[in-house]
């Protein structure tokens, strides 16, 4: 059976073309006798028979679906079963009930519980807001379908046979169909999948036939076979249509939920006013207070929902996203807290080191991750004592009972090492509230003191850690000190006339005075001949700014001074080495370092060549520029040579080694 939503295929096309006969018909009566009972008869019941099919089959196939379907291809058989009784000759014009209302009493009961079971499998977890306003929805258009279209037929069936409660029925089962129809759709906030949108069409069709066909047959004016007619199959092949289509269908545009409980409650009202000046059946005064009920209890459950809402919307403003400690928010509220109750308590703020290095080795997902165990061990830490925060970045803060708290425990807890990372903290303390009464104040402070500290931990490090290589590399060649002074005494300059960074300006400088620490792995006769080196030899010596990376690398304080090592040989245009990196790609400090160097090879006297002018120097650095070095550092290390010549080292000889180790 061929039959989607995209294409409806030779099936549907024959489908579509037995009711347009159908239609046609009803509309001109065409044909004889013979081809009345095979239109109003024969064709009838096949149309209803493929409805019944298309759901059957889709309840067989969806097993999710399997009850849902199951049962409106009941309802819609239970129904043709009715209308076949009548047609056999099992009916009467009397009106007395009939074994025919068994089928059609049926539909109701059978396509009711169908849609529910629908419903509950596949908007089971929509909000209970959206349920309640179904319900209201529901009750509201029964009460006025009641209070509208019932009315005369309450008062004619007081003390009336079985007959009229039948008539009754009929309507009020009709009604409660569209009802369902609505509250389907307020279910889903007005977002209709298209399933629905087709099934409740189909329902609403067969409701307003089963009226009109009341209204025809209280008129005398029913005439069988006429277009009316056509609509009952129509609306039962919409219904397997609906069946046909899944539930990933692009919903209609969403309408404010808001004027829907409105709306509803001012209907109920209008009833409910409306039953002061003519009486109202009863049943529909019910209906209208419980969709008033279930409004209200709408609109409480808003208020619960908007409540729960503000407060989880004041918990994330002072919660970090990340690690879920509290963030810089709530401490400057808890340190306000404190300070007006002048309460003892010492404020720590903790600064991970290492943590930068560890982010770009490993990627941003390990280093959340890091994080969040950090945040963790720290709230353990202090858990039943103080409170841990969430600054920022890699920033945590610790209020602790007292003004001489230890932190000891507390920067343990900030500290996790393995294969390649060491991840520590610094810290600073500020002592409340003996050293000041204000919360900004005391911030400023711990966060000066914590960077104070910082920067002595590092430069301590990275300075023993250098001066033991630096002391290396003059054991290994005495003569190339004062070149390494150099050229770091240059990057130094021109990195501060580029505007850089003062921690940036000291891993440049670092950088400098060890950019050829790896040639101390290089043997000497590679290092100090006298002549141009083969092209073995010159692929050996260029593997030093690696060794030199490595070297260094073991000193996690200059680690990233390695990185600077290990591109002071890559040109701008990309033909240097070991990686071949080009110009954005190569570090600042690496292409400071190659203008630097370079220029102080040329004024150097070597022994076997004089030095170069100053200004010849500068014209090879500009000739160079775009190619071998970055034409912004040229520029600036030009600009800075011209305006201060002073400071220019004067040339000095040096020994073969060294001049063939700088100039390699």
């Amino acid at each position: 059976m061929r039959w989607t939503q995209s294409s409806p295929g030779p099936f549907g096309a024959l489908v579509v073309a037995g009711l347009a006969v159908h239609a046609a018909h009803g509309l001109t009566g065409f044909g004889g006798p013979l081809v009345d009972w095979l239109v109003v008869q024969a064709l009838y019941y096949v149309l209803m028979v493929v409805a019944v099919g298309v759901c059957a089959f889709r309840a067989y196939k969806q097993k999710s679906e399997r009850r849902a379907w199951a049962c409106i291809a009941a309802g819609i058989a239970a129904w043709a079963l009715g209308e076949l009784s009548w047609s056999v000759g099992l009916g009467n014009e009397s009106g007395d009930p009939m074994i025919g209302d068994v089928g059609y009493l049926a539909y109701y009961p059978l396509v009711l519980a169908g849609c529910a079971w629908l419903a509950a499998d596949h908007d089971g977890r929509r909000p209970a807001g959206s349920w309640l306003d179904a319900l209201a929805a529901s009750l509201a258009i029964s009460a006025v379908g009641t209070a509208v279209l019932l009315d005369d037929v309450f008062s004619d069936i007081e003390g009336q046979d079985m007959g009229a409660m039948l008539a009754f029925a009929y309507p009020t089962l009709d009604i409660m169909l569209i009802a369902l129809v609505i509250g389907s759709a307020a279910s889903q906030g007005w977002r209709l999948e298209r399933r629905w949108a087709v099934l409740g069409a189909g329902l609403m069709l067969g409701g307003v036939a089963n009226s009109m066909y009341y209204a025809q047959i209280t008129a005398g004016t029913y005439v069988e076979g006429g277009l009316l007619d056509t609509v009952r199959p129509m609306s039962a092949l919409m219904l397997a249509l609906a069946s046909v289509h899944g539930s990933r269908t692009r919903p209609l545009p969403r309408t404010p939920t808001l004027l829907l409980p409105l709306g509803l409650a001012f209907v109920s009202l209008t009833i409910l006013v409306i039953d002061h000046f003519r009486a109202i059946p009863t049943a529909a005064i019910a209906l209208a207070c419980g969709a008033l009920i279930a409004v209200l209890g709408r609109a409480l459950l808003a208020f619960r929902e908007n409540e729960a809402m503000l407060s989880h919307s004041q918990v994330e403003a002072l919660t970090d996203g990340l690690t879920d400690l509290p963030n810089r928010r709530a401490l400057s509220q808890r340190l306000d807290a404190l300070l007006a109750q002048a309460q003892p308590t010492t404020l720590l703020l903790f600064d991970l080191d290492g943590f930068k290095l560890y982010n770009d080795t490993f990627g941003h997902p390990a280093g959340d991750a890091l994080l969040v165990r950090l945040a963790g061990r720290l709230s353990e830490a202090v858990e039943g004592e103080g409170t841990a925060y969430r600054m920022g970045g890699d920033e945590f803060c610790v209020l602790l009972p007292g003004d001489d708290a230890s932190s000891v425990r507390v920067e343990l807890a900030l500290r996790e090492s393995g294969e390649g990372f060491d991840v520590g903290a610094s810290f600073g303390t500020v002592a409340l509230p003996r050293e000041t009464l204000d919360a900004t104040e005391a911030l400023r402070i711990v966060d000066q003191r914590l960077y104070a500290g910082k920067e002595r931990r590092r430069a301590s490090a990275g300075a023993q850690a250098s001066d033991a290589l630096l002391r290396v590399l003059g054991e290994r060649e005495p003569d190339l000190h004062e070149h390494l002074h150099d050229v770091a005494l240059l990057a130094t300059t021109v990195a501060a006339e580029l505007g850089l960074g003062l921690d940036e300006i000291a891993e440049i400088r670092r950088a400098a005075e060890l950019h050829d620490i790896g040639k101390v792995a290089l043997p000497d006769l590679v290092l100090q001949k006298p002549g141009p080196l083969a092209a073995d030899e010159r692929t050996f010596v260029e593997q030093h700014t690696i060794i030199g990376e490595r070297i260094l690398a073991a000193a996690p304080a200059l680690r990233a001074v390695g990185r600077i090592v290990r591109a002071s040989h890559e040109r701008w245009d990309g033909a240097g080495y070991p990686d071949g990196l080009v110009q954005e790609d190569i570090p600042m400090g690496a292409r400071i370092i190659a203008v630097c160097d370079a220029y102080d090879a040329m004024i150097t006297v070597r022994p076997y060549q004089g030095a170069v002018p100053t200004s010849d120097a500068l014209s090879e650095l500009r000739r160079c520029a775009g190619t071998q070095f970055d034409p912004t550092v040229v520029t600036a290390f030009t600009a800075m040579i011209l305006a201060e010549p002073q400071p220019l080292p004067e040339p000095q000889p040096l020994s073969l080694s060294s001049r063939s180790m700088s100039s390699t």
